[in-house]
């Protein structure tokens, strides 16, 4: 898994357990995240399609957070939720993995 994948995994997973009592605010977080994308063209259409998608169904969200599909994996790697973190918790996840071992 490259580095890239593993930040983007820890910050989701992160995100989800910091949420779980309220999964409702972190959804509407992402489709707040996905309008903005849509607007600014930061995005492809197909992938924000398919996070709209996701994000409009709650077990479907926890899904893609948590699973190790090859699929959620993928979403994970361009998710729209930033801001879900405070900015010292999602440096200290970009620290981590710059220190963990290159995985084969």
């Amino acid at each position: 898994m490259d580095r890239t994948q593993r930040i983007a995994d820890l910050y989701c997973a992160r995100a989800l357990e910091l949420n779980q009592a309220d999964l409702e605010t972190l959804r509407q977080r992402a489709l707040r995240n996905l309008a903005r994308m849509r607007e600014q063209g930061s995005a492809s259409s197909a992938l924000l399609a398919r996070w709209s998608e996701v994000a409009q169904r709650p077990e479907s969200f926890r899904w893609v957070l948590s699973a190790s599909a090859a699929e959620a994996a993928e979403l994970r790697r361009n998710h729209p939720l930033a801001g879900a973190l405070p900015e010292a918790e999602r440096q200290e996840i970009v620290r981590r993995t710059r220190d963990e071992p290159a995985s084969t």
